[in-house]
Order: structure tokens, then sequence, then C-alpha cells
């Protein structure tokens, strides 16, 4: 399912998963779920929010099997950091060539994605056929 990552006031969100995980994976009932979706739309009309949505799921299971979430600092003498959640612990990586790798796949992942406007399309839709 999509993970939502960092929202701060001058950051955003990234959110990105397999939109057929999203349309098969109910958590709770149909109610439920068109409430996650109204919430999402909300918060898209945000200045500082982006969600881009992968509605194929093909290249995130061969790429990224758990969530990452880059935290990227304004102040240039702190490094970028990568936070890999795994299903009973969590990994902070400091290493920048390790981290720079994780970008890569970040950036990658943005690029399958849909555009933003799209991603709010794909989701009104979802909303609507439940």
């Amino acid at each position: 399912s999509p993970a939502m990552r960092l929202l701060t006031p001058s950051g955003g969100i990234l959110l990105s998963g397999p939109g057929h995980i999203v349309e098969r994976c109910h958590v709770g009932d149909s109610r439920v779920m068109r409430d996650q979706f109204a919430h999402l739309l909300d918060i898209s009309e945000q200045p500082n929010v982006t969600i881009q949505v992968i509605p194929s799921a093909t290249s995130i299971r061969t790429t990224l099997s758990y969530p990452i979430t880059l935290l990227r600092f304004r102040v240039h003498e702190v490094p970028d950091v990568a936070y890999i959640e795994q299903l009973a612990s969590a990994l902070y990586i400091y290493d920048a060539r390790q981290v720079s790798r994780y970008v890569q796949v970040m950036e990658g992942l943005i690029l399958e994605a849909l555009q933003p406007a799209d991603s709010v399309d794909y989701i009104a839709r979802l909303m609507r056929d439940l």
C-alpha cells in the first residue's frame, strides 16, 4: 500500500505505491476507504504537498520491498539520511554512497509515477469506483 512520507511546513509528501494494491487491499469498509481517499484529495490541495501514485506494481516489486524515507535537510552541513523500515526494526543509513543508491531508487519511482494532477484524478476515480 502507499506509504506516506515526511510532511513538514516547508516539505511535502511523496505517496508512492502500486495502485492495484490500493484498489484491492481495503482497510475497513467502503466508507473507510472513501474517507481515506477523500483525505488524500484534501491534503493534495496544500501547497507543500505532492502526491504521486504508481498504478503498476511491477517495477516496485523489483526495486523496493520495504518503505524508504529520505531525510533531506536545508542545512548543507547536515548530510542526507536514508531511513529504512523493516518488519521488526528500522535502519538509518548515513554513508553518502549508500544514501545515493536510495536516492536513485526514489528518483526512479518518481519518474514512473503519475504526474501529481493525474495522481489526484486517479485517486478520485478509485474513490468513485468504491
